[in-house]
């Protein structure tokens, strides 16, 4: 992935409920993406990750549109890019999607 987007910034996200790895990522471009990671055994996972939220986005849900998922960190990872990111907030409204998601566990 850092050769595909020339990765200037990749900082760490301490947030969140699941276990992956989150990053906040620039690109020379000027891309601003996050990046979820895993271990690589977690692949498939991700790949139907990936297929799932391409599927809810070509249907009009409001999700990030996803932007890739692969192989990092010389085989030792999977990763997912569920969307980019503008003026440093998410590109659909996070917040809601959040408390529709707890509104749903509970």
């Amino acid at each position: 992935m850092r050769n595909k987007y020339e990765i200037t910034l990749k900082r760490p996200i301490d947030k969140g409920w699941s276990g992956d790895g989150k990053f906040y990522i620039e690109t020379a471009s000027g891309d601003k993406m996050f990046m979820r990671t895993c271990d690589i055994s977690e692949f498939e996972r991700k790949k139907t990750e990936h297929e799932m939220t391409r599927r809810m986005y070509e249907a009009g849900v409001r999700v990030p549109r996803p932007l890739e998922y692969g192989v990092c960190d010389d085989g030792k990872n999977a990763f997912f890019c569920p969307g980019g990111l503008t003026a440093g907030t998410p590109s659909c409204s996070c917040r809601s999607w959040t408390q529709t998601r707890r509104r749903r566990r509970d």
